[in-house]
């Protein structure tokens, strides 16, 4: 994940707390249980430092390759996984049309222009292609601040970074925008209400 401004780092670049680890692979099972059986390419989005969700899809062979995107990449990658460093406020250097999955996990509240994102999300993939994103829903605001100003169990920057909690009627007029078809948007939450998970088809 990265800002587009001020973000410096990207997720788990300094560790993390296990709370942080454990929301993380709640969010990456949610993407896991809608990706589908193979996809030729896959781009991680704010994949973190680590790239962890698409390195387990690479071992898993569910993907041929795979394209990791952040703002700092720990790692040698592995044959099959290209690293970007790169910030998401900005056009990404990935093909047109290249891309038969794209995933975005938490990074939409990280952003100035979400639509950025998005539209570019849109441009790299395939048609047919598929975008999966999560992103905290509005009621998770207090407990996230609370855990991280007050409990300190998970990363307080990562929580102040955040610059938009946003609906479901945000997220599905931010997909429309970038060009995925309304009928194509599915919706819904999971971790009692607290994140918002997103799929659109190109």
């Amino acid at each position: 994940m990265d800002s587009g401004s001020r973000r410096q780092r990207s997720f788990r670049q300094d560790g993390g707390s296990a709370l942080d680890d454990l929301i993380f692979r709640l969010r990456a099972r949610r993407i896991l249980r809608q990706f589908p059986p193979y996809a030729a390419v896959a781009a991680d989005l704010g994949c973190g430092h680590d790239y962890r969700l698409l390195r387990h899809l690479h071992r898993s062979r569910r993907i041929g390759a795979g394209i990791a995107v952040d703002l700092a990449l720990g790692q040698p990658p592995p044959p099959g996984i290209t690293l970007i460093e790169t910030d998401l406020g900005r056009p990404l250097e990935i093909a047109s049309a290249s891309v038969s999955v794209v995933m975005s996990l938490a990074v939409l509240e990280h952003l100035d222009d979400p639509g950025l994102h998005l539209r570019e999300a849109y441009r790299v993939l395939r048609s047919p292609g598929l975008l999966l994103l999560t992103s905290p829903s509005r009621a998770s605001r207090p407990l996230l601040e609370f855990m991280a100003y007050r409990l300190h169990i998970i990363d307080a920057e990562e929580i102040r970074d955040h610059r938009h909690y946003f609906n479901e009627a945000e997220i599905r007029s931010l997909l429309v925008d970038s060009g995925f078809s309304a009928s194509t948007v599915e919706y819904r939450t999971f971790l009692l209400g607290l994140n918002q998970f997103a799929s659109a088809a190109k």
